[in-house]
């Protein structure tokens, strides 16, 4: 299960690489209002600017693809992802709810950081109802996951949570669409901003450093448990055999994916895919240990997230850029069909 050392350090160094080459041109790549492309290193405030997006989208990035990984080992799925658990279905809906109660452009312009006004310095406030609307997603998948198991306790059934994952985010997308439907044109503007998915610039730096910590002590964490990533996906019985904590590991690992996802949600909106993409990505050029997959993910997550927010820049549609959220998924979406049709076909 676990990675060669020559192998792994090629693989992380070639990662590595990507995620610098993704910096350098999410902050040197532009095309200006006027039309053309300009490569300028930047400088002032604009450098600003683009130092926070990449920052930004590294530590989004990062948590999205830990996640991937954990969810992944967790249910024994290639095609896990944190969007199966409908946390990001979850904190939609928190934020759409929030900005129902408000009933005001202006305290939905609070609630969402400047989303709607578009005057910047996004803070808690968007935060907050992302997070418990993450939180109370969380919580119902993870009852709905529950089963029954031996000498009368309750495992987490990962079939189960699938298939609760995919009801949650199928309710909540109703729900939010609903919302949206009675809106007013003020309130439906922030929340299509919300839930298309973006880096935005404009974080304060408390808010910043709160996403990238949560990037690299999910890693970490993440990291230090990849001996009992690799036993539990060897599957139930053989890890039991080894002496392993089953239902402890799953909640641990239940909880961490879901925090990551969370708090990614709460910050960028509903990024698709990534958390998919980057492990198939860094399992390719590490191998299968959870060791040293894990941080390779977070570098692949990082790179992609990066890379994504700076082809976004290139591409004006109706005088806006598209949304990454958009890229994300016009990319992803082919990448999972031929992931599921590998496992069809008995290669995955």
């Amino acid at each position: 299960m676990t990675a060669r050392g020559p192998h792994a350090v090629r693989g992380t160094v070639l990662l590595a690489a990507g995620l610098l080459l993704a910096i350098v041109a999410r902050l040197t790549v532009s095309t200006p209002i006027g039309g053309g492309l300009e490569i300028a290193w930047p400088g002032g405030v604009v450098g600003e600017l683009r130092l926070r997006a990449v920052a930004a989208a590294a530590g989004v990035g990062a948590s999205l693809a830990v996640s991937g990984v954990l969810l992944q080992a967790l249910l024994r799925n290639p095609l896990a992802s944190p969007f199966v658990l409908g946390v990001s279905a979850g904190a939609s809906l928190g934020v759409a709810v929030a900005l129902a109660v408000g009933g005001s452009a202006g305290l939905a312009g609070t609630v969402l950081g400047g989303w709607i006004t578009g005057g910047g310095g996004a803070g808690l406030g968007h935060v907050v109802p992302a997070m418990l609307g993450a939180v109370a997603a969380l919580g119902v998948v993870a009852g709905l996951g529950r089963g029954g198991g031996r000498g009368g306790r309750r495992w987490i059934d990962p079939l189960a949570v699938l298939l609760a994952g995919v009801v949650v985010s199928a309710v909540c997308g109703s729900l939010v669409l609903a919302l949206e439907h009675v809106s007013t044109a003020g309130l439906r503007r922030g929340m299509l901003a919300w839930l298309t998915g973006s880096i935005d610039d404009l974080l304060p730096p408390g808010l910043l450093a709160t996403v990238l910590a949560c990037g690299v002590l999910g890693t970490l964490a993440a990291s230090r448990m990849g001996a009992s990533l690799d036993v539990l996906s060897l599957g139930e019985d053989e890890a039991r055999s080894v002496g392993a904590s089953v239902h402890a590991v799953r909640l641990s690992l239940f909880g961490l994916a879901g925090g990551l996802t969370a708090v990614s949600v709460a910050v960028a909106g509903p990024i698709a895919f990534v958390g998919l993409i980057a492990p198939h990505a860094a399992r390719g050029l590490i191998g299968a240990g959870h060791r040293t997959l894990v941080p390779a993910a977070a570098l692949a997550g990082a790179g992609l997230l990066v890379a994504a927010d700076a082809a976004v820049q290139l591409v004006r549609i109706g005088g806006g850029r598209l949304p990454v959220g958009v890229f994300t998924a016009m990319i992803g979406g082919p990448l999972f069909l031929v992931i599921l049709r590998r496992m069809r076909g008995g290669e995955a």
